[in-house]
């Protein structure tokens, strides 16, 4: 197993623990400090905890899907594809344009909703 190998796994696992934390702030209604929430955020003077979620919750839903997509969709290509470069090259790119416009919505979203 290459080291892709590994990182294409982890990028699988940290899609789904993102999925699965942000269902259940969507399904509690309450934060908790996790990866979705700044360390500057001070959770109990949150100014509107509820809207943050709202807000928040279909773009971390695209962001841990397309984590799970390209891991899996990296993994295939190296492991049976031989690790096609011009598969691998725009799946990345991909990938990486949408976590720049994760962390943008993100990073606004914590300072109307939160900050």
């Amino acid at each position: 197993m290459e080291a892709f190998d590994f990182f294409d796994i982890f990028l699988v696992i940290i899609g789904v623990y993102v999925l699965v934390v942000v269902c259940t702030m969507k399904a509690t209604g309450k934060l908790t400090n996790n990866m979705l929430v700044g360390r500057n955020v001070k959770i109990e003077t949150a100014r509107d905890p509820k809207g943050f979620i709202d807000a928040i919750f279909k773009k971390t839903l695209v962001c841990g899907i397309a984590s799970i997509v390209c891991g899996f969709g990296d993994l295939i290509n190296v492991t049976f594809l031989g690790g096609i470069w011009w598969f691998k090259f725009p799946v990345m790119i991909v990938y990486i344009i949408i976590m720049v416009w994760y962390a943008k919505a993100s990073t606004k979203a914590q300072q109307d909703y939160l900050l």
